[in-house]
């Protein structure tokens, strides 16, 4: 595989939510699609898509799936939901299977027939899927598959790789990292020829610092520690339970000022605001006063765990 996942996140522009784009996982349930090396299609495929999904919704796609668990669903009934639910793109994951084993590398469709969007499209996903895997480049091809040829909306068919070539596809189809450099290849290709604006996601950074009883001497009460506290960002609503053994929390938060909550039982509410640096570690300790010993709201913060 020549890209690693790029763990990409879209910028949602008004483009992109006004567009719609239907998934269509191949088989599924009773038809497990090709079969080799220890993998079968349906999940291999089902597994992607799902990715992909994630990925244009989180870049403002509205995003419909033919199927999203494995079941059966004829080719009529993919095709029908998909002009049903009037889709801007309609866009088919399989993978490829032959009885010589030798058989290997990435492969892109559209319909014989297919309009020029359909092209297009169709060769985006296949050079982004080159230079994602690095398989061997089969080209974008035409066929008269049911499903590009019954859609209404442009459409293609991908064939990321080959589950019956055991050296090499196999091993690729087989690692969840490559079926989400997969998905994101699926993003950029959808996205550019959309003229969607994608963007890499800032550094992220942790906000990280335990739960300890606040007796009014500053840092110097952290080693009192309150395990499962509850300690809450309140910006994002994220939770976590301080731990049991070291009432220490973490957080992985995109750069920023952040207001941190704590929480726990016979202690009063305590909160404090501290800066999430790109790449860095933030410390963010909080203290909290036992119920009864004064009023107010107890805070402290720590250079480090202990």
């Amino acid at each position: 595989m020549k890209r690693a996942a790029l763990l990409v996140i879209a910028i949602a522009s008004s483009s992109a939510q006004a567009q719609k784009i239907c998934i269509d996982p191949g088989h599924g349930g009773t038809d497990p699609g090709g079969t080799g090396c220890g993998l079968e299609e349906a999940q291999l495929v089902l597994d992607t898509s799902a990715r992909l999904r994630t990925l244009l919704q989180d870049a403002g796609f509205e995003v419909v799936m033919t199927r999203t668990t494995d079941v059966f669903v004829e080719l009529g009934g993919r095709t029908d939901y998909a002009n049903a639910q009037g889709v801007d793109r309609f866009v088919s994951i399989h993978a490829n299977a032959f009885s010589d084993a030798s058989a290997n590398g990435t492969e892109t469709f559209c319909h014989t027939s297919a309009s020029t969007p359909s092209v297009d499209l169709r060769d985006r996903i296949q050079t982004e899927m080159v230079q994602a895997w690095g398989l061997t480049d089969r080209g974008g091809k035409t066929a008269d598959f049911f499903v590009l040829r019954e859609t209404v909306m442009p459409a293609t068919l991908s064939e990321l790789g080959f589950v019956t070539n055991c050296g090499v596809d196999a091993l690729v189809l087989d690692d969840p990292n490559a079926r989400q450099a997969a998905a994101e290849a699926h993003l950029l290709a959808i996205a550019a020829h959309l003229d969607v604006t994608i963007t890499d996601p800032p550094e992220l950074g942790e906000l990280l610092g335990v739960v300890f009883a606040d007796q009014g001497t500053g840092t110097g009460d952290m080693s009192v520690r309150i395990p499962r506290a509850t300690v809450l960002v309140v910006q994002t609503a994220e939770t976590a339970l301080a731990a049991a053994d070291t009432a220490s929390w973490t957080f992985t938060l995109a750069p920023g000022d952040y207001t941190v909550r704590a929480t726990a039982a016979g202690y009063q509410r305590a909160e404090r605001t501290c800066t999430v640096v790109a790449g860095g570690q933030a410390w963010c300790s909080i203290g909290l006063v036992a119920e009864g010993e004064g009023e107010g709201e107890g805070e402290g913060e720590g250079e480090g765990e202990g």
